[in-house]
């Protein structure tokens, strides 16, 4: 099958989504909205991606700016296991 679009921003291919161009595994808080209002359907509702980490990528220093730490605490929060 060939693709009649491709594109890397996530925020175009829900826009092509959207215009009824196709199909794509887009992330809950993208299209959320549209599925609990039936603009969008969940094709495949039991399937799911594999979990996959997050790293964080910053220049080794001996202090790392509280900006930097701020956010990977809020990363290290948000992707904790519940």
């Amino acid at each position: 099958m060939k693709a009649a679009a491709r594109c890397d921003a996530p925020s175009a291919v829900r826009e092509l989504v959207r215009a009824g161009l196709g199909v794509s595994v887009l992330m809950d808080h993208m299209v959320g909205r549209e599925v609990a209002q039936n603009s969008l359907v969940r094709l495949l509702p039991g399937w799911t991606l594999p979990q996959v980490g997050v790293h964080a990528v910053y220049p080794a220093t001996r202090h790392v700016p509280a900006k930097v730490r701020a956010l990977i605490d809020f990363l290290r929060q948000q992707h904790e296991p519940a």
